[in-house]
This record gives structure tokens, C-alpha cells and sequence, in this order.
């Protein structure tokens, strides 16, 4: 039991400092172990699955959102929206945050070696920006309602959606940006 133990120091050991010194490839692993996420590297590591770990792996994961990691700024804005998977820093769903990191990771300009961005297949622009509309339409959780920035997401999304062939998902963003409009309230004169 204490070999093992000492190996899992010796392993962390140089990743720790390696986070602390700001490398985005070290910060992303922590994060990873401590959340549990699928790792290509330390595999065999095991971290128990506590309230305190996952603390730790969310902090983790928004220093690498907050470093410019899109797949972190969409895990970030995942869990804000859903209040899932937060650790004890955050309690519950905060869509204000959740809202921030959508926009920041649809809004990111970071692209990997072969120049695609990570999580792209999964999460591609226009879901992101209705999901970020869904939120802006709804309003609440910390988020202040705003129906005609929803519309305007939901358009942009549709002309994304539209962009990748995605003719039927455009026609509903389009109907969903048109809807939210006609939620907004005019002035009166």
C-alpha cells in the first residue's frame, strides 16, 4: 500500500509543479484525474471520488478554461447550466457563468496542431450559441432575462447551423430568434 502511495506522489509530483508553473497541458490532466474525464496519459491513476476531489478537478478545469482550453470552457458552462458536477465552491447552477463560458468558448480563436478546434464534433458553434440562447430566453439563476439577445443568438446559430448544411435546425433557430422578438417589449412613447 505505501509503494503505491509513493508512486502516486512521484506521478503527481512534476504535474503539480508543472500546473504551477502555468503549463495548459498539465493543468488540462488535473483536471481530468480529479473529475474522473477519460485521460489519454496516467490512466492507472485512481482518485477517489470525494466532494473535496471534485473541488479540486473544478478548479483545475477553470484555470484551464481561464488558460484558453475551449473543452474546458464548455465542460465550465455545462456544469454551471445543469449545477452538476460543481464541487462544493458552487453549490448549485449559475447560468450567468454558464452563459460567460458559452460565449467564451464560441468566441475562442484557439485551434489545435492540425488548426481544428478540440470538441468541435461534439459541440459545434451553433449548439453552443442556442444553448447560450436557451439560457438568455429564460432568464433566471443570476441571468437577467433578455429576449432579443436570445434572438440574436438563435439567428447567429441558425446561420451557423445553416453554414454546415443543417437546413431543418436552421429553420428552427430562425423560428426561435422570431419568437423571442416577439417576446421583447416595445418602448412606449
Amino acid at each position: 500500500m505505501r509503494s503505491k502511495a509513493c508512486l502516486l506522489y512521484a506521478t503527481f509530483s512534476p504535474f503539480k509543479q508543472a500546473v504551477s508553473c502555468g503549463v495548459l497541458e498539465a493543468i488540462q490532466l488535473m483536471a481530468r484525474l480529479y473529475l474522473k474525464l477519460p485521460t489519454d496519459i496516467m490512466s492507472e491513476v485512481e482518485i477517489k471520488d470525494t466532494p473535496q476531489n471534485i473541488t479540486i478537478g473544478i478548479g483545475y478545469m477553470l484555470q484551464a478554461a481561464d488558460a484558453g482550453d475551449r473543452s474546458a470552457m464548455i465542460h465550465m458552462a455545462k456544469a454551471f447550466d445543469s449545477g452538476l458536477g460543481l464541487g462544493d465552491n458552487y453549490p448549485s447552477c449559475n447560468w450567468k457563468e454558464a452563459a460567460y463560458w458559452f460565449d467564451r468558448a464560441i468566441h475562442t480563436e484557439s485551434s489545435d496542431a492540425s488548426g481544428e478546434y478540440d470538441s468541435t464534433m461534439e459541440d459545434p458553434q451553433y449548439i453552443l450559441m442556442a444553448k447560450q440562447a436557451d439560457l438568455w430566453r429564460q432568464g433566471g439563476n443570476e441571468l437577467e432575462k433578455d429576449a432579443s439577445y436570445a434572438g440574436e443568438l438563435y439567428s447567429s446559430a441558425a446561420d451557423a447551423a445553416q453554414g454546415e448544411g443543417k437546413g431543418r435546425l436552421a429553420s428552427k433557430y430562425y423560428a426561435l430568434a422570431e419568437e423571442c422578438w416577439g417576446e421583447v417589449e416595445e418602448p412606449e412613447e
